[in-house]
């Protein structure tokens, strides 16, 4: 069986949903010869242990678009010199604000050249119109595409693109062994009547300063009530200190990244999931696995919803008002067959895995 290595372009190797999306098809691609390199641009590297025993290898570049000169440089000659390494190579972004290295990827002749879009929008204006620009220049670098979903796919202008789901393993989240209050204990969250959580990188985006205005509005309502906070990220430190100033400190947990997603949610009331914009997030497909009910934001791609524990609710709405529809949608009586909703929504990780190895075998291009 022919050996194929791809490199991975993403910005850093966190616990987000694309990074463990890539982690999973690394594990589940092994078996057929295909390896994962790693070229990122940032250190957060939370899944090193599996890179390296998955026998990839991490390189880090410069960060971009704040050391931009660097970053191209660094980009260019690391391709440069490794080039020969690839079959493929597998750029991600939210939008097509980083090219870079596709172009430098043709440049060197490297055959398959992917551009996977995981957003839908960008609320920078500086950021939109660089996108438009280079939804313009994609095609004549990548050759191959993909998106989290057709919205996605439009997004980028990427016609001949296809769709690959994210995927989630479904042991880990249909079969749950551990017990509720023993996962509590574990915690330290055994006192809380409902427990709120929210799952992301601390980033502009996920709109965590408006989530605290909500949960504020939520213990106002139900005093025993907690949120925890999964994740890091830039703004990690100014949600904290936001959190004392609102005396919120006994109230909310912050988890840091975990791989322990499924144990979180297992015991978790109600995610509430305010984004300014996304694609599909992965951590609303886990959390439909477990039954756990989503209160999310009508800025997120509405095929994110493939079970009724969904509701989207407009950000025109005051944090008072999303705590009211929060406290009502928990409340509610919500009961479907988890594993029929995932089927009727085409959500195989097996036909998914397929559709990338298509694409790393060269067998979907453009031209």
């Amino acid at each position: 069986m022919e050996k194929i290595r791809v490199l991975q372009c993403i910005n850093g190797l966190g616990s987000g949903g694309a990074e463990k999306d890539i982690i999973n098809w690394m594990e589940e691609l092994k078996s057929e010869n295909i390896y994962f390199d790693f070229l990122i641009r940032s250190n957060d590297i939370f899944f090193e242990k599996e890179v390296l025993e998955a026998k990839g290898n991490i390189y880090v570049v410069a960060s971009f678009p704040k050391h931009i000169i660097r970053n191209i440089k660094q980009t260019y000659d690391f391709l440069k010199i490794n080039h020969s390494k690839y079959n493929a190579i597998h750029v991600h972004g939210n939008s097509t604000f980083y090219i870079i290295p596709l172009i430098f990827a043709k440049k060197f002749n490297i055959p398959i050249r992917i551009f996977h879009v995981h957003s839908t929008e960008t609320t920078s204006f500086i950021s939109n119109m660089i996108h438009k620009f280079n939804c313009k220049l994609l095609p004549k670098y990548a050759n191959s595409g993909i998106g989290c979903s057709e919205k996605a796919l439009k997004y980028a202008n990427m016609k001949y693109g296809i769709v690959i789901k994210n995927m989630i393993n479904k042991k880990d989240f249909f079969c749950i062994n551990s017990s509720k209050d023993g996962i509590k204990k574990k915690y330290h969250v055994s006192e809380y009547k409902n427990i709120y959580i929210h799952i992301g990188r601390f980033l502009e985006v996920k709109n965590h300063k408006f989530l605290l205005e909500v949960f504020n509005e939520i213990k106002k309502i139900e005093p025993y009530s907690c949120l925890l906070l999964v994740g890091t990220g830039p703004l990690f430190e100014d949600i904290k200190r936001r959190v004392e100033i609102m005396n919120l400190t006994e109230n909310v947990k912050f988890i840091g990244q975990t791989t322990s997603v499924n144990e979180l949610l297992n015991i978790s009331d109600l995610m509430i999931f305010p984004s300014l914009y996304e694609g599909i997030p992965l951590t609303m497909i886990e959390a439909q696995a477990t039954k756990t009910k989503i209160l999310a934001s009508e800025k997120i791609d509405k095929e994110s919803a493939i079970s009724p524990y969904v509701k989207f609710y407009s950000l025109e709405n005051s944090a008072k008002e999303w705590a009211k529809e929060a406290i009502a949608f928990l409340n509610r009586e919500v009961d479907c067959d988890i594993e029929k909703c995932f089927k009727q929504a085409n959500y195989d990780f097996q036909t998914e895995i397929n559709k990338l190895l298509q694409i790393y075998k060269g067998k979907v291009v453009w031209k």
